[in-house]
């Protein structure tokens, strides 16, 4: 065991039913991760707000990784080893300031990558390994409301739509962990 390591969660978590990978974004794989972000940004910038600024600069990134200017946010690169190990994506899992045991989602694919076929099996391994890491016990994803097929597939992956959630721009979508569909 890495002893730097010691009493942090484990940084990754591999699905049951899919060969997919949750890995934690290290220097090792940031230029990688930031190259295919970078050729996906104008995708990306549609479905997130949090990512628009995400890729324009690889210095300011990796500066980013050294010393995060947010703590409660953790990167990852999402690996798929029915394609050789290739990462195919990343997200991010915030904690929130007022309560550790809540936390916001995203995730995020190459434009080469099927969507419908890969969301939710990467979605739920990214559930999986917030809840069982991280001990998170809700999820929520902000979601530009224009985006149906992220929709589609936060609903498809066990989360429920806020109801309470009064923008029209966005949707809200929560989970409770104790309700995670199984993978």
């Amino acid at each position: 065991m890495d002893e730097s390591r010691e009493g942090l969660p484990s940084p990754e978590i591999e699905s049951e039913s899919e060969s997919l990978r949750w890995v934690e974004l290290t220097r090792e794989r940031a230029q990688l991760y930031f190259l295919l972000g970078y050729v996906n940004r104008s995708k990306l910038g549609q479905h997130y707000e949090s990512l628009e600024g995400e890729f324009s600069n690889y210095t300011d990134f990796c500066n980013d990784l050294d010393e995060p200017r947010d703590p409660n946010r953790r990167r990852f690169v999402i690996i798929d080893d029915k394609r050789k190990g290739d990462v195919i994506g990343g997200g991010n899992i915030r904690l929130t300031e007022e309560d550790s045991q809540t936390a916001s989602i995203d995730i995020w694919l190459a434009a080469h990558i099927p969507f419908v076929k890969k969301g939710v099996p990467v979605l739920r391994v990214a559930c999986q390994y917030a809840t069982e890491q991280l001990g998170v016990t809700k999820l929520y994803a902000d979601i530009k409301s224009i985006n149906r097929l992220y929709c589609k597939i936060y609903k498809d992956a066990g989360f429920s739509q806020d109801e309470e959630a009064d923008s029209i721009y966005q949707f809200v979508f929560i989970l409770d962990a104790p309700t995670l569909p199984p993978g």
